[in-house]
């Protein structure tokens, strides 16, 4: 979205993936920061989805519920904790922690 990359940016080199990669992760921490500013708590996968998806201003208006969130929206933000679940458990277990 150009408003959001613009306030991360005054570049317009929008295929430049690394660049790209920076204005994503410092506009996710910035949802993060102001949802956890809100509610006194840090954003699950399904919170995560529904501020980069629906927006942060969709999420406050119905009070960070995760019961308000519109079925459509809600549905995918469950697929990707599902998925996100299904990647975590799917890493190998790193050498030096088998035993």
């Amino acid at each position: 979205m150009p408003k959001v990359w613009s306030a991360y940016t005054s570049s317009r080199e929008y295929k430049n993936p690394q660049l790209a990669r920076a204005v994503a992760e410092r506009h996710l921490t910035s949802l993060e920061e102001t949802f956890f500013k809100a509610t006194g708590r840090e954003a699950s996968d399904f919170d995560r989805y529904v501020l980069w998806n629906g927006g942060p201003t969709y999420y406050a208006k119905i009070n960070y519920n995760a019961k308000r969130v519109h079925p459509v929206i809600r549905e995918r933000a469950e697929r990707y904790v599902n998925l996100r679940h299904m990647k975590q458990d799917l890493m190998p277990t790193p050498l030096f922690a088998m035993r």
